[in-house]
């Protein structure tokens, strides 16, 4: 099978500075002792040639149908685009705590302390992650590709904003929830992936994966007021949501954001937590509604 179809992230990887394989598991190369790539982007990049042409394919058909232009300005609004991650005000508590870190769903289901509902949801996130980032899943922090700080609430009335020097260089993305992906088409049959190389990218091609993904609903006549509902459309509820998936491998703390909204009210939560949670943001550099 090539490799551009494996199932899952590749097993070996090559060290990027002494070129020997080794197992993606490792977090440092065993024969030179400098740090791994990160398994999730060097999958986007297996897929870099295909996301090309299909980008190419789009831009092509936009010259036939008199879009190009529009496309073309939709592709730089693209490239402006950050990632959103939401969470409930009581996880923005947490994290506030300069000692609290960013962990994912597995992490504190894991250590006890979260209880799962059992629910539709998780059995199909959990079933994606497996297929889809194998043993790394537990290392995913989940993200969705916006603009103008628009989150989805759905997942939280909180939300964050990474810095991109702390993220870019370790984020991939699909064109959907890979959860979704799988409730609407299933397993693929015949060992075909969850999403085919050209469905995903790395932090730098992000526009190209966002044109190629949106093309067919830009028109001659689509106006700049459409750009940010095709990068990321809320519904109402996170089955309804529609976006381009990040996926941050690796470790997060409160100073790698940027910026974190908060509500002005809670019905879990004193005015005065809030109040406090917003300054103590704003002592750390980081950007608050409140």
């Amino acid at each position: 099978m090539p490799q551009l179809f494996r199932l899952a992230m590749p097993t070996h990887i090559p060290c990027p500075d002494c070129s020997k394989t080794f197992l993606n598991s490792y977090s440092e190369c065993p024969h030179c002792g400098r740090p791994s790539r990160f398994p999730n982007v060097d999958q986007a990049l297996e897929g870099k040639n295909g996301l090309q042409l299909r980008y190419a394919a789009a831009l092509a058909n936009s010259i036939k149908d008199g879009s190009e232009h529009r496309l073309k300005a939709f592709e730089a609004y693209a490239g402006t685009s950050h990632l959103t991650m939401n969470r409930s005000l009581a996880f923005a508590l947490e994290l506030a705590d300069e000692k609290g870190v960013y962990s994912t769903f597995y992490q504190r289901r894991d250590a006890g302390l979260i209880l799962p509902d059992g629910g539709e949801w998780d059995r199909l996130r959990e079933a994606a992650d497996s297929r889809f980032f194998g043993s790394k899943k537990e290392e995913i922090r989940f993200a969705a590709l916006s603009t103008e700080g628009r989150g989805l609430t759905s997942y939280g009335e909180c939300t964050f904003i990474p810095a991109e020097r702390f993220v870019s260089h370790r984020t991939s993305f699909s064109e959907e929830n890979t959860a979704h992906r799988l409730k609407t088409r299933g397993l693929p049959p015949g060992g075909q992936p969850l999403f085919q190389p050209n469905e995903l990218a790395d932090w730098n091609n992000r526009a190209q994966l966002s044109v190629s993904k949106s093309a067919h609903q830009v028109t001659p006549a689509t106006p700049d007021a459409d750009f940010p509902q095709l990068i990321l459309k809320p519904g109402a509820n996170t089955d309804q949501d529609e976006f381009v998936e990040g996926h941050i491998y690796g470790p997060m703390t409160i100073h790698s954001f940027r910026s974190i909204s908060v509500p002005v009210s809670s019905s879990r939560f004193k005015k005065s937590v809030i109040k406090g949670l917003a300054e103590k943001l704003r002592k750390l550099s980081i950007t608050t509604s409140a």
